[in-house]
């Protein structure tokens, strides 16, 4: 991503889009020209104003690079042809709910819902961008162009629902839990994912950009409107109606989050405006960067054994 701005102290104006408040809320730092608002009550760090809704339909196409077949994703670990993660989200959520139907939220091309067609579930996608979705359908997979709200309860409940990724992009969080609540059955459950703000890993690369001014990569707007700790998501579910049953934490990426710190391209861009200032900051940065996060990267696996970790993973029940 791009440069950080300097942290500062501005007057709050900004609501917690958890607690709908803005007591002790105050402002953290501004990244790609967005300023980040952080609670101090449960930790929620979130962008403040957010894109419009038409910039965000804009923003999730294959021209801007999300999701393109050609696109540079994190190599992940798979299990039978199919990503570790969903398959560790399939056996969760079958834990507490055997295979049934299932609402996959954000279902992009449609692996998730291969994954859970294998293990015996109806799946549904739903998907905002439209060559996304359209590949899915393609693939064989019913797929709804749109968002959780394009589904009507009345007309259609699931078992489960599967948001994995999904929530830290949405300008609304709490619609869509409440959204996503009224779309279970009775005793359906709910498995989400999304970016840990209280990790070990995100919490000491935010010291480094405080000491040093190297980018921050946790946070990625205007991609990512929220970053969730276990404490605002817990809230946030159970005001929406849900039940938390397990929260569990999967390590960080080193190569995506080092990808996204904007070090990278900002050196790259100070190469080609040739300017020696420039050059000399970026250089030094780099430097750091690919030095202290891998060490922090390390010290995380040590620290993580007894505390979060980036990726938060939770199972809730509807209540």
């Amino acid at each position: 991503m791009g440069q950080l701005e300097s942290y500062a102290v501005r007057p709050v104006v900004a609501t917690c889009p958890i607690h709908q408040s803005p007591v002790s809320v105050e402002f953290r730092l501004t990244k790609d020209g967005y300023d980040l608002y952080l609670c101090g009550e449960c930790n929620h760090l979130f962008v403040h104003p957010a894109p419009t809704d038409e910039a965000l339909r804009a923003l999730y196409t294959f021209a801007q690079g999300y999701h393109c077949p050609d696109s540079q994703a994190p190599k992940e670990k798979m299990i039978g042809g199919v990503p570790k993660r969903f398959v560790d989200a399939l056996r969760a959520i079958e834990n507490a709910r055997g295979p049934g139907s299932i609402l996959d939220v954000g279902c992009s091309t449609g692996r998730f819902l291969e994954a859970a067609r294998v293990r015996g579930w109806a799946a549904l996608g739903v998907e905002m961008n439209a060559e996304s979705a359209e590949l899915a359908r393609r693939g064989g997979h019913e797929v709804i162009t749109g968002t959780i709200d394009s589904l009507d309860p009345r007309k259609r409940q699931f078992d489960a629902v599967h948001i994995a990724e999904v929530i830290e992009h949405v300008r609304e969080p709490k619609e869509m839990l409440a959204s996503a609540q009224r779309l279970l059955k009775p005793g359906g459950v709910l498995y989400l994912t999304t970016p840990n703000s209280d990790a070990f890993f995100a919490r000491s690369t935010w010291m480094l950009y405080r000491l040093f001014r190297i980018p921050w990569s946790h946070a990625t707007p205007p991609h990512h409107l929220h970053q969730f700790s276990t404490a605002s998501l817990a809230r946030l579910l159970t005001d929406c109606g849900f039940n938390p049953l397990s929260f569990t934490y999967v390590a960080p990426n080193l190569r995506y989050e080092i990808g996204q710190t904007g070090v990278i391209p900002t050196f790259r861009t100070a190469l080609r405006d040739g300017i020696s200032a420039h050059l000399l900051a970026s250089a030094v940065k780099f430097a750091m960067t690919v030095s202290m996060y891998p060490a922090l990267y390390a010290a995380n696996w040590i620290k993580s054994a007894r505390s979060q970790d980036c990726c938060l993973q939770c199972l809730a029940r509807a209540s």
